[in-house]
């Protein structure tokens, strides 16, 4: 098959050729589809130290949802298995890491791409051209740490989601690997350390001065780099991951003082700085009318959140990261996704699913598109609350409509 270049491709490779690697700091040479394929051709000074695996490989079985509508044909069947690799954690000597994303370059200035996920690949090596490492012409300058380095970037990893389902469980993958983890180190380089990032941090003993937030220029080169694979596909949870983030926080849960338990809730995205709903107001008044409690996740310290979802019957909410704690809820709770346009994935269907939720979806878009548009992932939209509340009303008619104080209809 024919892979088509950019102009900038073609430069790019004409710019290798003419100005070599300047000393580490151009173009990279090129990549390794995995790190043993590197280990292979390093230096016996250079031995790469492999634990694993940590975790043995998984599947993620989603089952379909219980209603659902808007949807690409056969998404969900196309979705519903997801084979999740083993886990394992290397420690790399004179590695590098690359931005906040995390990028690990191997001693011989080449982009180790196991290591170095970027959504928009899916994982495609033979796409690695695209990699925003591999498009970089000139590296800046090195920062050079003595010593030994975690590095738990990751795309995205700043974003709740992410912190939880890809960060906090590289961590415990490389706790797991090495007993000793936090008095080897002397960096642990993280996407974000403040609000819920910092508290969990903190619970889980990772010491305040060793903890690092990566630039978005980030160049370091560290005698040693630990870096724990990621712990399953993006969007398919793996369960080992749900297990321990359920055992490890649950019991962190704290009632709120200015609020009484709610069974019905509704997530609501007008705090957010990004994708907010318009007529959202609209939308709350009709839910509230069926009796359900607006909650604004910002509003509530991490402990709160965990409590409110623990304790909730029905969980309603646009797609977004504060639906991540649907991950606090108890088998048989009941959850409607709403998604606006084409920005739509399966990652609360899947923690559903694995949890044992009810789930339920609809989506609202302005095309019938099935792929996703970066272009949508961001913007403010609108909800046709007319449309969505008949599909409400018909949803309810298949399927009870259930609380602690008895049916509801």
């Amino acid at each position: 098959m024919k892979v088509a270049f950019s102009r900038r491709d073609r430069f790019l490779a004409l710019f290798r050729k003419v100005r070599g690697n300047l000393g580490g700091r151009g173009p990279l040479r090129g990549a390794y589809r995995k790190v043993a394929e590197y280990q292979q051709n390093a230096s016996p000074s250079l031995k790469v130290r492999a634990y694993g695996p940590v975790v043995e490989s998984s599947r993620v079985d989603r089952g379909f949802p219980g209603w659902s509508k808007g949807f690409p044909p056969d998404f969900f069947a196309n979705q519903q298995t997801i084979d999740s690799p083993e886990c394992w954690v290397v420690d790399l000597p004179s590695a590098k890491v690359f931005t906040h994303r995390g990028s690990i370059l191997s001693p011989d200035h080449r982009l180790l791409f196991d290591l170095s996920p970027q959504h928009s690949l899916r994982g495609t090596f033979e796409e690695v051209y695209r990699h925003h490492a591999m498009r970089r012409l000139v590296f800046p300058p090195r920062e050079k740490v003595e010593g030994t380095v975690l590095s738990l970037l990751t795309p995205a990893g700043g974003n709740f989601f992410h912190w939880m389902t890809e960060v906090l469980p590289r961590l415990q993958l490389a706790r797991w690997a090495l007993p000793d983890l936090f008095e080897r180190i002397e960096l642990c380089l993280v996407n974000r350390d403040n609000g819920f990032a910092a508290k969990t941090l903190s619970w889980l003993g990772v010491p305040r001065g060793k903890i690092r937030v990566a630039r978005d220029a980030e160049y370091l080169q560290a005698d040693s780099l630990i870096v724990p694979s990621l712990p399953g596909v993006t969007n398919a949870t793996p369960e080992w991951v749900l297990a321990w983030i359920r055992e490890t926080f649950l019991p962190m849960a704290k009632a709120p003082e200015s609020f009484q338990s709610a069974p019905w809730i509704y997530v609501a995205r007008g705090k957010s700085p990004r994708r907010r709903i318009l007529n959202e107001d609209e939308w709350i008044r009709h839910l509230e009318s069926l009796g359900f409690t607006t909650i604004y996740p910002e509003d509530f310290s991490l402990e709160e959140q965990i409590w409110i979802f623990a304790h909730a019957e029905w969980v309603v909410g646009a797609h977004g990261a504060g639906l991540t704690n649907l991950i606090w809820c108890q088998s048989g709770t009941r959850v409607w996704e709403i998604f606006l346009n084409d920005h739509f994935t399966p990652a609360y269907w899947s923690i559903s699913n694995t949890l044992g939720l009810s789930y339920h979806g609809a989506r609202y878009s302005l095309s019938d598109s099935g792929r996703t548009s970066a272009g949508q992932v961001g913007q403010d939209v609108s909800l046709p609350v007319e449309e969505a509340g008949r599909d409400w009303a018909a949803f309810l008619e298949q399927t009870p409509f259930c609380a602690g104080s008895g049916d509801r209809k």
